[in-house]
């Protein structure tokens, strides 16, 4: 089922057409993409949904589906594969200076498998993103060190969505939708014995035990067409936390030459540390979603609510146990993390996707997109430094259909093209202690990226 705008053929308005292909060119030019703490936030998935800035929670029926809105994988009429590149560009500033926040390459693709039973549709699907440099990052930071908390090198991870849609009336769909990411966690364990005088003499040996665990986030989503111009949409994605759990345990004795000959000075020594980190966080969201056919032009709007409200500390919660019996040696405590103190917001997102020209071989479509979304983030006078801006999301693209492949592809070939740029408003952070080590300070900066993806039916 193609939901695109159709047009009975040849060239609509040419004014409508030089903008939106100028805008299209402009923002792929400029390299820049979406990025927010979910892995497949911070890129968008599928070119269509990057260059209406992700206004697709009504509209969605291609693999993408599985992210925007589930349910809107059984609008699938045949066996769909989709395969695509992202390439993100952050550009964050603090003072002016560059954070260098790395650069995001990655692979996308999807399967769509529909079929029917009775006269209801039904499809399931599976969504992956496979980032080019690493799979999983782990980076642990103090609190009273500025970064930009939700972006940072989160967004690198591997990420698969599996996802079922079920027609429950006509034109009326529900889908349900289960992301699979990982924790890390681990124990190193050392233990031997320890020579103060000769460090050849030592004898230590480690056990290494580290486990990347399973964490699971549900999605789920409604989807109606009301009618042929009308089409309405609710999505709902749980939230999720990946953490840093390790334990570090060295124990022995501590001898003062020889351990063979020499005596023992500490009998029993005890050295443990437990850190755990949030390393990634994604708000609970709620999306409502509408999209209006005119003619040949796709109108779409998204109101999305995010509670931040729950987000973690990022920053790492160590503790130290220090045990050296006969020794008054002891190490102080680490300052416990403070409460980052984001709070719920609201941010929405439009877009536009027009037919500009269609023929018995080929179609072209040019879309844009607009998006406006507060910063959770309180304002940092105290001791923590986690900074985030509101944030203007820009996005532009061409999609290209093509037909008549004979035998080998009965059904249209698709490939898209899109850019994003976010631009971080600036934010002036004003700290209250005049002695404060990194003082008062200026942020923000852009986000850029380009997506590229084709869609193979059969």
């Amino acid at each position: 089922m193609d939901m695109g705008p159709r047009n009975g053929g040849g060239v609509v308005s040419v004014r409508r057409c030089f903008i939106s292909l100028a805008l299209a060119v402009a923002l792929c030019a400029s390299t820049a993409t979406r990025v927010e703490a979910n892995p497949i936030d911070a890129t968008g998935f599928g070119a269509r949904a990057v260059g209406m800035a992700g206004a697709n929670a009504a509209v969605a029926n291609d693999t993408s589906a599985l992210h925007y809105n589930p349910a809107g994988i059984a609008r699938a009429e045949h066996l769909r594969f989709d395969i695509g590149y992202v390439h993100m560009e952050p550009r964050l500033r603090l003072n002016g200076g560059d954070l260098e926040v790395d650069p995001i390459n990655g692979f996308q693709g999807g399967l769509l498998v529909p079929g029917r039973i009775g006269r209801r549709r039904i499809a399931a699907g599976v969504l992956l993103h496979l980032p080019a440099a690493r799979i999983t990052r782990i980076r642990a930071l103090p609190q009273s060190q500025p970064r930009f908390a939700i972006y940072d090198n989160r967004p690198q991870r591997l990420v698969i969505t599996a996802g079922l849609s079920f027609e429950v009336l006509p034109r009326l769909f529900v889908g349900l939708g289960m992301t699979f990411l990982s924790n890390t966690g681990g124990v190193l364990d050392i233990s031997g014995a320890v020579s103060l005088s000769d460090a050849e003499r030592s004898a230590l040996y480690a056990d290494v035990d580290v486990n990347l665990e399973s964490v699971r986030y549900l999605s789920a989503g409604i989807a109606w067409q009301a009618s042929e111009t009308l089409h309405f949409g609710v999505a709902f994605r749980d939230e999720f936390s990946l953490a840093l759990d390790l334990d570090v345990r060295v124990s022995g004795d501590v001898f003062a030459g020889d351990p063979a000959s020499s005596p023992t000075l500490v009998s029993d020594a005890l050295f443990l540390l437990t850190l755990e980190n949030a390393t990634l966080f994604s708000p609970r969201t709620l999306v409502l979603g509408g999209g209006f056919q005119i003619g040949g032009t796709l109108l779409t709007a998204d109101v999305i609510w995010q509670q931040w409200s729950r987000y973690p500390t990022p920053s790492s919660a160590i503790e130290i146990e220090l045990d050296l019996p006969g020794l008054p040696f002891a190490i102080p405590p680490f300052d416990v993390p403070l409460d980052p103190g984001f709070r719920d917001i609201f941010s929405v997102r439009v877009g536009c996707e027009s037919r500009i020209y269609e023929d018995r071989n080929s179609s072209v479509d040019v879309r844009a997109g607009y998006g406006f979304e507060p910063s959770p983030a309180p304002d940092q006078p105290g001791e923590t430094n986690y900074v985030d801006s509101a944030k203007h999301t820009f996005g532009a693209g061409l999609g290209f259909r093509f037909f008549d492949f004979g035998t080998a592809f009965r059904n249209p070939l698709e490939f898209g093209i899109s850019g994003h740029l976010t631009a971080l408003s600036r934010r002036d952070y004003e700290k209250n202690n005049p002695a404060d080590p990194y003082g008062d300070y200026v942020a923000g900066g852009v986000i850029g990226g380009i997506q590229t993806s084709i869609g193979l039916q059969f």
